[in-house]
């Protein structure tokens, strides 16, 4: 019953796309100097008959596929090439080439990067860039996917700032090879058919706010949907985009990926725009009886993205015409007109009741597979409700489709349970209200607007050792703000204010921390936070509560994914004094991700990963291969595959400021290495001296243990004549800490 395409299976000529998504800024190497080496890993050839025969089974579940997925095993631990910078940062590059493909595009097992970090991914030919990606990009599930580069070779380029002493995480899951220009052959008609109509026609001239509210969903190798951004009661530009349920049977809401304005420069042109993307989501509500699903997006589409919120009604009454906006096959944004009265569904006997919206045909246009979850929109250009399936392609014009109702979706037959209906969201002040109009964040409705957004500090949960709380605040009026007042209460003790002086004109953020929480009890606390401005013309978004739990300490955790022989390894997380904490569980089972977190008192502390086969995660043999990751506050400070018999690290947590930079040996020793680059000796000197004996290893910049061993006394000779040239790092071991440092073999 959902939609598929009825047009023929076929196999396009590659074109060029640029898809602009995230933040601007040029790759480093392309205004450096830097090694001419990148290592390209080859993708495996593609079997086109295995292709067609997913695609098929795809097309009948409404998905427009245009690539194979490709799974593998790719990070910054056992690919590419690693390379130290002038200014004491680090580059890592890394080439991905797939013969004959149109595009690529790329899914992250897990993805994190450091403060200050970028990451883009750009063609071979250096002609389209995505990125730059940055910490900003951190989803909750932790992994991450890119839109479409063209052609079949991409760079991805990593830079790290020499400040940072968190470790990235870039694991590449899957390769997408494109076998089709999804995004549209050259021509006014694009891959849909050809009685479709470019929203910039005619036909959307009463429609182009809500066009900008309408987006293409992409999933891996699949065009998955398409979606609306909805408004809601509070109009705080919380980002809700309205789709269908079963467009979540085969996808992660993490790994969706979200182009805004695909469209053609005007009606029936060969041109077109680039598009906007957002990587990730997560599902907040959605029911199987009338189809829908309300996402939240990871972030808020920026200002330049000229998005909108549509309105929607709820509204239990058929409307006299509609119209529905959509992405069919991939193509450019389109619309279809409906100038018949809509009737009532069960939706063919799939649900009960009254649950969808039925269009008897449409008179312009149609809908094929890729419009799954579009809006249908009354003449107002508000929602009432999303693509669930139908009968209706260029080739049977008569056929029909299917909306689930916006009405029935709002209550979801009475059930009690925010997930499973909308009112919960797109009311979120309980006012009743049955319609809504759009919002456009290009303007205001009102002349004096400021808006709480965010309490950035302090969480649900909290684990820190000091709580610095802070707001995030918007000015949302036409008129430009020059100073404001924020008031803040914990619990019951009398309230405080901050004055912030400036000049916010409208759309503008700012973030004000409000106070460091010293000496906090541990224990459940309620911080309320709210705004007093003279004229406020929305006063509904001037308050703001957190209600948490605080435990002073700092947030410690793991992940650990096992390679093929699980039995072989085993985790210890302990005090400095022995003291165990926690390990890992037994049995472990292969190919198995392990998570665990802790709140830690101030003190040192040991993490130690061993494997008795002297291979580390590396599931050497035509194994599954693992990885680890240890994080402290948010922060990855040690990670490895290839560490051979054992690898650990040493880390302290401070009463001040959580997390102490870790030194070697007591305070004040320096450990200096020399000379630096060397040829066949590495000299290693501490001074001054506090301890009789230390241990060193020295890894490879793919991060695979090259050598260890024990030293004592104040100057050791290590023999490096058996190393390649180029860059290595050395880790020293004390009993009080660890010390980093890179040296170059010639």
């Amino acid at each position: 019953m959902h939609k598929r395409s009825l047009i023929p299976l076929l196999f396009f000529l590659c074109t060029l796309l640029p898809l602009r998504g995230q933040e601007a800024g040029l790759p480093y190497s392309f205004t450096h100097a830097v090694s001419p080496i990148v290592p390209t890993e080859l993708m495996p050839a593609i079997d086109m008959e295995a292709a067609r025969t997913m695609e098929a089974e795809a097309d009948k579940r409404g998905e427009y596929t245009f690539g194979v997925e490709i799974p593998v095993q790719l990070s910054t631990l056992n690919s590419g090439l690693w390379e130290n910078l002038p200014d004491g940062g680090r580059l890592w590059r890394l080439g991905l080439r797939s013969d004959s493909a149109c595009s690529i595009n790329l899914l992250f097992g897990r993805f994190h990067l450091p403060a200050g970090a970028t990451l883009h991914i750009y063609t071979a030919d250096q002609s389209h860039i995505s990125g730059a990606y940055t910490s900003a990009n951190h989803l909750p599930g932790g992994g991450f996917a890119t839109p479409l580069l063209p052609g079949g070779q991409i760079v991805l380029e990593y830079r790290e700032p020499p400040t940072t002493d968190d470790e990235p995480i870039i694991m590449i899951s899957t390769v997408v090879h494109g076998y089709k220009d999804f995004f549209f052959q050259k021509g006014k008609y694009g891959n849909s058919g050809r009685c479709n109509i470019d929203i910039r026609c005619k036909e959307g001239d009463g429609y182009q706010q809500a066009r900008r509210a309408v987006c293409m969903i992409l999933n891996g190798s699949k065009i998955l949907c398409s979606g609306t951004l909805v408004n809601n009661t509070a109009r705080d530009r919380t980002p809700y985009l309205l789709t269908a349920y079963h467009c979540l049977n085969t996808a992660q809401a993490s790994n969706m990926v979200f182009i805004f304005q695909h469209e053609a420069d005007n009606c029936q042109s060969s041109t077109y725009q680039e598009g906007f993307s957002i990587t990730g989501a997560t599902v907040v509500a959605k029911n199987y009886d009338s189809d829908f699903a309300l996402l939240k997006l990871s972030r808020t589409p920026p200002t330049y993205f000229h998005t909108y919120y549509a309105g929607w009604n709820c509204n239990d009454t058929a409307a006299s015409s509609a119209v529905s906006i959509h992405h069919p096959s991939g193509d450019v944004k389109k619309i279809s007109v409906c100038n018949q009265k809509l009737a009532e569904s069960d939706n063919n006997g799939e649900s009960f009741g009254n649950t969808h919206w039925k269009v008897p045909f449409w008179s312009k246009g149609t809908t094929e597979g890729g419009s799954s979850g579009c809006g249908l929109f009354n003449a107002q250009q508000q929602v009432i409700g999303q693509l669930d399936g139908g009968t209706a392609s260029c080739l049977y014009q008569e056929g029909y489709d299917v909306f689930g109702k916006l009405a029935y979706s709002w209550e979801s037959g009475d059930i009690p349970n925010a997930g499973q209906r909308l009112k919960d969201w797109l009311d979120p002040l309980q006012t009743g209200a049955t319609m809504l109009n759009g919002l456009d964040p290009d303007s205001s409705d009102y002349e004096t607007d400021v808006q709480l957004l965010e309490l950035l500090q302090p969480d649900v949960e909290e684990c820190r050792m000091t709580l610095k709380p802070s707001v995030c605040w918007s000015n949302n009026g036409n008129l430009p703000v020059t100073d404001i007042q924020i008031h803040y209460m914990l619990d019951s003790l009398p309230p405080r204010s901050i004055t912030r002086q400036g000049n916010w004109k409208y759309g503008s953020l700012d973030t004000v921390v409000i106070d460091t929480l010293h000496g906090l009890a541990e224990g459940m606390h309620s911080l309320l936070v709210w705004v007093s401005f003279p004229d406020d013309g929305n006063s509904a978004n001037d308050t703001l509560r957190s209600n948490f739990t605080y435990h002073r300490g700092a947030s410690a955790g793991w992940e650990v994914r096992t390679d093929y022989y699980p039995s072989q390894t085993h985790w210890i997380l302990k005090t400095a004094s022995g003291d165990t904490i926690a390990n890992n569980p037994e049995p472990l089972n292969f190919s198995t991700t392990y998570r665990d977190t802790f709140c830690l008192q101030e003190g040192c502390y040991d993490f130690i990963i061993t494997d008795s086969a002297g291979d580390g995660l590396t599931g050497r043999d035509g194994g599954w291969q693992g990885s680890f990751h240890l994080f402290l506050q948010g922060r990855c400070i040690r990670s490895g595959i290839d560490f051979g018999y054992r690898d650990s690290i040493r880390f302290c947590v401070d009463s001040t400021v959580s997390i102490r930079h870790i030194p070697f040996g007591a305070q004040g020793s320096r450990l200096t290495i020399f000379p630096n680059p060397c040829q066949e000796q590495l000299r290693l000197r501490i001074a001054p001296l506090q301890e009789s004996s230390h241990r060193y290893e020295i890894y490879s910049m793919e991060g695979r243990k090259i050598m260890e061993g024990e030293f004592s006394g104040s100057e050791t000779v290590i023999d490096v004549q058996s190393l390649h040239k180029g860059p290595y790092l050395l880790r020293a071991y004390g009993s009080k800490g660890q010390f980093n440092k890179l040296f170059v073999k010639e």
